[in-house]
């Protein structure tokens, strides 16, 4: 806005004090003027914070967005890598593996993969597998060896219900004794192969998904028929709405050769901008989902995994 000047009656006077009776003009602004510019300025800083906080829930609901879809997926893979994996380094006859009376398989465990189907609630899945690695052989070992000695530290093992080993995914044994790097084996279930040095020595366990008040959970050793375990539960996502497996035969052998994997998801607060749009898939497998309507956004990840150790 260009300032327009205005008289103002001022006569000053010369270096002997008499009047030049000249007329002095001054710059300035009236104050309605101001109160103008004054509005105008509040109108810009009002359109400034009204884009801010647009911008502001705009990355909000973009990083929960993008934490839902990065958690679940973490979690589908975690289960995925765990099935495709099962079987490794289990004997077939699960059932006569004991380790104590009452207690066959693996912590009562007798199967590969034990599957509970919910059609009103999450489903639960053991899987059974040499999952961790528990040492290398540092010696050569015979066949019918009642013990072996590791290259390190025995820590992943006890003698109770992570007692089951598999030397190099072929040969499964279970522990009755550790002392330092050496295991002795249970004398009915000794070597049955010669190996040599650095072979590698897994640890086999059961290993369990569910979902607990919308947290997934992987749980080792869970007890299975009334075994005793000391039970190590790891929280893998939170805000879990859904957890469905699909067993499947797929050239009709009677066997299952792959999982159909489905997790559904949520975000953590709902979106204002998305109320009544928030509802879950209306059937996820045998499992139906009521209409929700809400500000939740949703992620449903779903995945077939072959079996490379088919029960």
């Amino acid at each position: 806005m260009k300032l327009q000047p205005r008289k103002i009656r001022s006569y000053p006077e010369d270096s002997e004090g008499k009047s030049t009776g000249k007329v002095l003009t001054e710059k300035g602004v009236t104050v309605v003027e101001l109160m103008i510019a004054l509005g105008i300025g509040m109108l810009i800083t009002g359109a400034i914070y009204a884009t801010y906080v647009s911008q502001q829930r705009s990355f909000a609901t973009q990083d929960r967005v993008s934490e839902v879809n990065s958690t679940s997926k973490i979690a589908l893979d975690m289960i995925v890598n765990d099935i495709r994996d099962t079987g490794f380094g289990v004997p077939d006859a699960l059932a006569s593996f004991q380790r104590t009376a009452g207690c066959p398989g693996i912590n009562g465990f007798v199967q590969k993969i034990s599957f509970t189907d919910n059609d009103t609630s999450e489903d639960q899945i053991t899987l059974i597998g040499a999952y961790r690695l528990a040492g290398n052989l540092a010696n050569a070992v015979s066949s019918g060896a009642t013990q072996i000695v590791l290259d390190g530290s025995t820590g992943v093992l006890n003698n109770t219900d992570r007692s089951y080993i598999s030397i190099g995914g072929l040969s499964t044994a279970m522990v009755t004794s550790i002392s330092g790097s050496a295991l002795t084996l249970n004398g009915s279930v000794p070597v049955d192969k010669s190996y040599p040095a650095g072979v590698p020595v897994y640890l086999i366990e059961n290993v369990t998904y569910q979902v607990v008040q919308g947290k997934l959970q992987k749980k080792r050793r869970m007890a299975g028929s009334g075994c005793t375990t000391i039970a190590d539960t790891d929280v893998v996502a939170e805000n879990i709405e859904d957890l469905q497996f699909e067993m499947l035969d797929t050239n009709g052998d009677g066997t299952t050769d792959r999982i159909r994997v489905n997790v559904l998801s949520r975000a953590e607060k709902p979106d204002p901008d998305f109320e009544g749009q928030g509802n879950p898939p209306s059937k996820i497998e045998n499992r139906d989902h009521a209409i929700t309507n809400d500000g939740f956004r949703r992620r449903l990840w779903r995945m077939e995994v072959v079996l490379r150790n088919p029960q």
